[in-house]
């Protein structure tokens, strides 16, 4: 949401703050995250590999990139760095740097774009108001047992 928000309401800058998930429910995950991949047999792959380390781990360049798009690299040194400790529009990063010591790795199976999907439809129906959250529930769980069923068989 932060790099959304940041995007979509420029104007909203110093009205928003971050601050790490409550106790309960603070192992956050990376779920719709991205992740970049060179194909081993890609022209220049040695040169792509070597564009995407330096665009990952070269101090300089994400910093100029956290200047333009507000950013923050992924990288553990970041939060001892302070050029991101101090976001122009959310001020105090200090959460967002609390939450990423207990991020997790979303657990995904085979099945997990087709899971996405019919949950999604049923999500939309309950917000809708075409079906109340037991309905939709109880219909999203039928269909992933209709459908799917366990993915890992």
């Amino acid at each position: 949401m932060k790099d959304h928000l940041i995007n979509w309401t420029p104007e909203n800058a110093g009205k928003w703050a971050v601050a790490p998930w409550p106790e309960e429910i603070a192992q956050g995950s990376e779920s719709g995250g991205g992740i970049w991949v060179v194909p081993k047999d890609a022209p220049n792959a040695k040169l792509a590999a070597e564009i995407l380390a330096k665009y990952s781990y070269d101090s300089e360049i994400r910093k100029a990139i956290y200047d333009r798009n507000g950013r923050i690299p992924p990288l553990k040194s970041a939060a001892e760095d302070e050029h991101y400790l101090n976001s122009d529009y959310f001020g105090d990063m200090s959460g967002y740097f609390e939450a990423l010591e207990k991020f997790s790795v979303y657990p995904y199976n085979p099945a997990s774009s087709q899971e996405l999907t019919i949950v999604g439809d049923y999500l939309t129906q309950y917000l809708d108001g075409a079906m109340s959250l037991d309905e939709a529930l109880s219909a999203a769980d039928a269909d992933l047992n209709n459908q799917i069923g366990n993915p890992y068989q």
